[in-house]
């Protein structure tokens, strides 16, 4: 990309986010959490069973790692958690894409995702207890 276009990462929206990237990151968070934690059937899932049963150390890794790419990042979602995953999870997928959008900043959505995917963590540690 940089080489080959002589173009800069900023043409990927991969540039330092401002504090006004972060700040909404957070809204958008909540706004995520609130509708998942709603729209999410409460019963045990296999996919949940999967990652809570790695390390905390993996689990960091796979919360930062996320793809970024739709087929990529739909695929192991459905697989993991099953196609209700797309009903309830949907919305916050859209979300990082408006995100993406709006605040024209690939490393603030980064963020984002990492923050939507941190709760993972807490049945993870639970489970190590």
């Amino acid at each position: 990309m940089v080489w080959g276009e002589r173009r800069g990462l900023a043409s990927l929206l991969l540039t330092k986010p401002s504090g006004k990237n972060i700040e909404w990151a957070f809204y958008a968070f909540g706004g995520v959490m609130a509708w998942s934690w709603i729209a999410s059937p409460q019963e045990d899932n296999e996919g949940v069973g999967i990652i809570t049963s790695m390390s905390i150390p993996g689990v960091i890794l796979l919360i930062t790692t996320a793809a970024v790419s739709l087929a990529i990042f739909i695929a192991p979602h459905v697989v993991f958690f099953g196609p209700s995953w797309l009903f309830h999870q949907l919305v916050g997928s859209l979300a990082l894409v408006a995100f993406t959008l709006i605040r024209r900043n690939l490393v603030a959505t980064m963020f984002l995702h990492m923050l939507v995917n941190a709760p993972i963590l807490i049945p993870t540690v639970l489970a190590k207890l």
